[in-house]
């Protein structure tokens, strides 16, 4: 036996209509809320948790002790960019112009940032990985550093391989390819390392002001 509710379909879409309204006045919502916080909003730095990924509840970092974030509170996010590996003429192992090469690798500041009120030094990993690479290239070309300092580095070395594993294919085989004329490898997607430059410059400008205008105020 079946039942048929007279009136039921034309009472059902009213109700049907209402839910529509709510769920596209929800979405409009929640994309202006989206676009907000990643184009408009820019957070507190000692609420960033990682790369601008910003947590409202998030602990608010003294600067004292072990009392500071895990990474650098970066103000935007790092966008992905792409590498291709070459055989540069550029940072050769020794020569006359090795020395310069190398040492633009670091930026003003060598690596090191000053944070939170107490202006905390601290260095970047990127930064120290570098370090490495210069101190081993030293090491190999002119003896210069100890031989403690040079296995300190090739561990660290190791370890941030480790730590950021990249599974970039690549047809390689040591034994066929010459070097001298296949200059190019894999390309590689990355984080943009121009980004990370550019801010740790400005972390270091910023202290440098804020270092002179103390100077300043002390001298009247």
């Amino acid at each position: 036996m079946k039942f048929h509710l007279r009136g039921s379909s034309r009472a059902c879409r009213p109700l049907e209509n209402v839910s529509v309204a709510i769920f596209w006045i929800l979405l409009s919502v929640t994309n202006i809320i989206v676009f907000y916080r990643l184009l408009v909003y820019r957070p507190d730095s000692s609420k960033i948790v990682s790369g601008g990924v910003v947590n409202s509840d998030v602990h608010e970092y003294t600067y004292v002790g072990d009392d500071f974030p895990e990474n650098y509170p970066m103000p935007e996010l790092l966008e992905p960019v792409l590498l291709t590996v070459e055989e540069s003429t550029h940072y050769p192992l020794a020569g006359a112009d090795a020395l310069k090469q190398w040492a633009s690798t670091a930026p003003r500041s060598i690596g090191y940032v000053r944070l939170g009120a107490p202006q905390r030094t601290l260095c970047v990993s990127m930064f120290h990985q570098l370090h490495c690479l210069r101190a081993l290239r030293l090491r190999i070309d002119e003896g210069v550093g100890s031989l403690a300092h040079a296995q300190h580095c090739l561990n660290y070395l190791r370890q941030m391989v480790l730590c950021s594993p990249d599974l970039t294919l690549e047809p390689f085989d040591p034994l066929k390819r010459d070097f001298e004329v296949q200059r190019t490898g894999a390309t590689h997607e990355c984080r943009d390392w121009r980004t990370v430059y550019a801010e740790i410059d400005r972390n270091w400008d910023a202290w440098r002001r804020d270092a002179n205008a103390t100077d300043g105020d002390s001298e009247k």
